[in-house]
């Protein structure tokens, strides 16, 4: 019995160890997003990255790749000049983070902001895949 409770505590250390690292990766992710640091977001991604918008029972596949992520990144930033985000992290599994995104940005009629929930599924300790929900009105 001994011997079961030190495995299942290994487990659990290891687990959570994993789910920090992920955390951290996610963290560090949105924070080279608002440094504007493409470079620094694609090496945080496997090469083969993907971008998935999630609407109900719909799944839109945005972006395939660096390249498509770059250039997306680079076209969004060109037309928002002043987005920023910040992330809360809900949780995390062996492969998964759950966070709260604030988008926010400056518009002609003044400070703006959004919130959606997004999931981002972990491969080797980069982001292999990101869903994203519907802002919350």
């Amino acid at each position: 019995m001994t011997r079961w409770l030190l495995v299942l505590c290994f487990v659990s250390t290891a687990e959570f160890a994993a789910a920090q690292t992920h955390s951290d990766v996610v963290t560090k992710f949105v924070g080279a997003f608002n440094a504007r640091s493409i470079d620094a977001m694609l090496a945080l991604a496997t090469d083969d990255v993907e971008w998935v918008n999630v609407d109900g029972t719909k799944l839109t596949l945005e972006t395939a790749g660096k390249t498509a992520l770059r250039a997306s990144m680079t076209s969004y930033f060109k037309n928002c000049p002043t987005c920023r985000s910040e992330i809360q992290i809900l949780g995390a599994t062996e492969t998964r983070v759950t966070a709260i995104e604030t988008a926010s940005w400056q518009a002609a009629s003044g400070a703006r902001s959004q919130r959606s929930v997004s999931i981002y599924e972990l491969q080797n300790g980069a982001i292999r895949r990101v869903y994203y929900f519907p802002v919350e009105k």
